[in-house]
């Protein structure tokens, strides 16, 4: 008798294989279910390991991208849990061209509910927001999220460009 495939837990390393290739098909379905909701697009980048929901216009030109990434965490509160990080780059943060519109920069943040501004250790100024990936009404949670960002996202990027220009 032939056969083919592999059975669970007859070939060393075979169930982690199967348990990958279904989170990866849960994930891909999560994606879909909020590019659908948002009227955007996704798609996976694989040098960087980043997935994106993106939002391009009818011509075809990309307003916003925002990536996510998930992450296994192995301790803390979250241990043991896979949380999915949603983050837009806005600028590098130059404190000479920046450091004056920092209270307004702030009090825009201050409209943020499901993400937070930062920035990061290559001194990029970024919005992020972090939610756990099989909570429950993960997909309602993460869409909102990423809803906020992209919209966000231009507000400060408006603000930042002013003064690029004026400084």
């Amino acid at each position: 008798m032939l056969m083919t495939g592999v059975i669970p837990d007859t070939f060393s390393g075979s169930s982690s294989f199967l348990d990958e290739e279904i989170e990866y098909l849960e994930l891909e379905s999560l994606l879909d279910e909020i590019a659908e909701r948002l009227e955007a697009n996704w798609s996976y980048n694989p040098e960087e390991e980043t997935y994106q929901i993106e939002f391009i216009d009818e011509e075809g030109t990309l307003h916003e991208a925002v990536s996510l990434t998930m992450e296994y965490c192995e301790q803390g509160f979250n241990e043991g849990r896979d949380l999915i990080t949603c983050a837009v780059q806005l600028t590098e943060f130059n404190q000479s061209r920046h450091l004056h519109l920092l209270p307004e920069i702030l009090t825009l943040a201050g409209q943020l509910i499901f993400s937070k501004l930062f920035i990061n250790e290559h001194g990029q100024l970024m919005l992020m927001g972090k939610a756990l990936y099989h909570q429950e009404l993960a997909s309602d949670v993460l869409t909102t999220m990423v809803e906020e960002l992209s919209s966000l996202a231009a507000d400060f990027r408006l603000k930042l460009e002013a003064a690029d220009q004026s400084g």
